[in-house]
């Protein structure tokens, strides 16, 4: 036993959060497990990690979960022998947290039928039947940081820095950012840019290519920017930064993440699985496998900037356009492809 838990420490750190059960409890019936594998940074990321984890942890005040546990991954070797550990040890659920996981998880699914697999920022092709997805739609993410944009620029120009457009999620990204921006709006300009130079090794590292584009944008008037596509995007925004250049963040709490931002970082829109995180492993409780595509929120990160003014005003207006969005009031144009 203490050679098994000496080789799970050597790949991943492994949290053991509820009682001290062995690991063969969890295939008794009476004894419900849910596992979480990350694929980048830990449970304390303050981004999706953080989100799912502690969704999970909160559905375990209403349902009784005997082992609740995580594995942070260290290495793109162990994704897949980190959520077999989970799977050989009979938990019930699975939760993996992601894009970069989908492959691992429709792999480790197809060999253990009886156990519910969760993918959080996961969209697959095939729909399996043990294998439930918490997707993300970036055209509203996008529109909602296009909506803010316009709200605060003094200039009425505004713009993003996008990686390649023929990636789907950033194409949603960018072009809900120009939808949200120009959506009732007849007096501003909204500038997407593409990194469209083909070098597939510098997708989403291309920092460089960033910071060059959003100086070209500043120079033509710009006062407010988003970016989307790693570092990338991350390159652009740092570089508007230090312009003093408003920034609305997107994926994850930017704040956190880059702090060099925060004192041009207005906001950023970031992804919440919480609430269908919760539904799904309460399901499971209960017996039920709620498998299959579900729609994850987008919400946005608290307003900290101190770099303009009536933002408690404009706060209460994006609730109230974001309320819109979600249930269809507002209609985002945006094709899922190019």
């Amino acid at each position: 036993m203490r050679l098994l838990s000496f080789f799970v420490l050597i790949i991943s750190i492994l949290v053991v959060t509820a009682c001290a059960l062995q690991p063969s409890d969890c295939s008794r019936e009476d004894v419900f497990c849910v596992g979480l594998v990350t694929a980048f940074d830990g449970v304390d990321d303050h981004g999706l990690n953080q989100v799912s984890w502690e969704a999970l942890q909160g559905t375990a005040t209403q349902v009784q979960i005997a082992r609740l546990d995580y594995i942070e991954s260290v290495d793109t070797r162990d994704w897949q022998k980190n959520i077999i550990f989970f799977a050989d040890n009979s938990y019930d659920v699975i939760v993996t947290v992601g894009e970069n996981l989908s492959e691992a998880t429709t792999e480790v699914a197809s060999e253990y039928p009886h156990i519910l697999f969760i993918g959080i920022d996961q969209r697959l092709d095939e729909v399996y039947a043990n294998i439930a997805t918490v997707y993300f739609a970036e055209e509203q993410a996008g529109f909602l940081a296009g909506m803010l944009a316009v709200r605060i620029t003094e200039s009425g120009k505004v713009g993003a820095v996008c990686e390649t457009s023929g990636i789907d999620a950033v194409w949603r990204y960018c072009e809900g950012f120009r939808a949200g921006a120009l959506y009732k709006k007849n007096d501003v300009q909204a500038f997407v840019v593409y990194r469209e130079d083909g070098s597939r090794d510098k997708i989403f590292n291309d920092p460089e290519w960033g910071e060059q584009q959003v100086l070209h944008l500043i120079d033509d008037g710009v006062d407010t920017v988003t970016g989307f596509g790693g570092r990338t995007a991350e390159g652009a925004l740092l570089a508007a930064s230090e312009k003093k250049v408003l920034v609305v963040g997107a994926e994850e709490d930017l704040y956190f993440l880059l702090p060099e931002l925060q004192p041009m970082l207005v906001t950023s829109v970031i992804k919440d699985p919480g609430a269908e995180l919760t539904q799904m492993v309460i399901l499971a409780f209960q017996g039920e496998m709620s498998t299959g595509p579900h729609a994850g929120q987008i919400d946005f990160a608290p307003f900290r900037s101190p770099q303009f003014e009536a933002a408690t005003e404009i706060h209460l207006e994006m609730e109230k356009l974001l309320q819109g969005i979600r249930n269809g009031e507002i209609e985002i144009k945006v094709p899922a492809k190019k």
